[in-house]
């Protein structure tokens, strides 16, 4: 123990901390006897220290995991070990809401990390996390990113870093995430097959996407609907694959960049494509629509 001490003591004095082991996230009870859920699939050998000092170990199979805190305040929690997924919203009532922070990487703590489903949804009081690079490590196995910041309405932290180079689905990613205005033009998308819903709602959306690789894309559903904000050139996407572009740019109000050289002939439904786009006046005219 003297020896650790004198270690960190050596550390402290350059400057320096020891390298965090655990992954560290704040949530905020607003009143006694309040209790937090959180989700864990396929966890191996997992502990959670919970912030007021109760401790669970050999966490093992996919579960909800709920604590309860006997006195309002704020608690950092700590999680470490092995698991497929970490999710804070979805089936975990309304305890997304208590989620206030991330203080350290995922990576840190945790590891084999696939899934990002529905991670932050509903978690509507987050908006930016302390460790800023909290994903970039663990994002490079993800396959799935599937309504991760879905209600997230505050969320708006630069992501830009993540590798997603394995995803296959983004499909409500920002749907409703209103606030997120984040440059995420440098993802590597190639990998991907749905973009269903990925910004519907995302209001404040604005960024640069048009180098994007949406070749193995099969369906733009409702993509842009009511992203009120988007218009950037994505006239160079190769849409050949896509067969529904149903609702891809309803309410999409200033949305007018030139698409007329999109290959949609394998597209077999365009219902609501444009509906209320209400700047669109673009050339779409040889497009062919046999199917």
């Amino acid at each position: 123990m003297k020896r650790m001490a004198c270690w960190a003591g050596i550390l402290a004095s350059l400057g320096l901390t020891a390298a965090a082991t655990t992954f560290d996230f704040v949530v905020e009870t607003t009143k006694a006897d309040e209790a937090f859920t959180f989700r864990i699939d396929n966890a191996a050998d997992v502990t959670i220290v919970w912030g007021d000092g109760a401790t669970e170990s050999g966490l093992a199979g996919t579960a909800n995991r709920t604590h309860l805190f006997a006195a309002a305040g704020r608690y950092t929690n700590r999680v470490s070990g092995s698991a497929t997924r970490i999710a804070f919203g979805g089936a975990t009532g309304t305890t997304p809401l208590l989620l206030r922070d991330i203080v350290s990487r995922l990576s840190d703590g945790v590891t084999g990390i696939t899934s990002a489903y529905q991670m932050f949804h509903s978690a509507a009081n987050i908006t930016r996390f302390s460790q800023a690079d909290w994903f970039d490590a663990a994002s490079s196995n993800v396959t799935t990113l599937a309504q991760m910041f879905r209600g997230a309405t505050a969320f708006d932290q630069n992501i830009s870093g993540w590798n997603v180079g394995k995803v296959t689905t983004m499909a409500d990613l920002f749907y409703n995430a209103a606030a997120f205005n984040q440059p995420i033009g440098t993802w590597t998308v190639s990998n991907v097959t749905t973009l269903a819903a990925t910004f519907y709602g995302a209001a404040a959306f604005n960024q640069p996407i048009g180098d994007w690789d949406v070749g193995k894309v099969t369906t733009m559903a409702s993509l842009f609907y009511n992203a009120a904000a988007f218009n950037q050139p994505i006239g160079d996407w190769a849409v050949s694959n896509v067969t529904t572009m149903s609702h891809t740019f309803y309410g999409a109000a200033a949305f007018s960049q030139p698409i007329g050289d999109w290959d949609v002939s394998n597209v077999t439904t365009m219902s609501h494509t444009f509906y209320g786009a209400t700047a669109f006046d673009q050339p779409i005219g040889n497009w062919n629509v046999g199917k």
